[in-house]
């Protein structure tokens, strides 16, 4: 084999495995962001502010960390 194809090997085998784990890392944060998403709507309390005509909505914190936690986020 030349020389240049075992370079040319070595730097395929290297961005194959950079892909595989760029692909792997996107993967888990795509998976990790919807828990958080999830738990964020599952434990939302919603209030309106009569005074100034609006709706505002936040997580509750006990149960969104009780999520996280069930999710093995935190």
């Amino acid at each position: 084999m030349d020389s240049r194809q075992i370079i040319f090997r070595i730097i395929n085998y290297i961005l194959f495995v950079i892909s595989f784990a760029l692909i792997f890392w996107l993967v888990f944060l795509y998976v990790k962001n919807q828990a958080i998403d999830e738990c964020a709507k599952a434990s939302k309390y919603t209030t309106e502010v009569t005074a100034e005509n609006a709706t505002v909505s936040y997580p509750v914190i006990d149960f969104y960390n009780k999520c996280l936690e069930d999710k093995g986020i935190r």
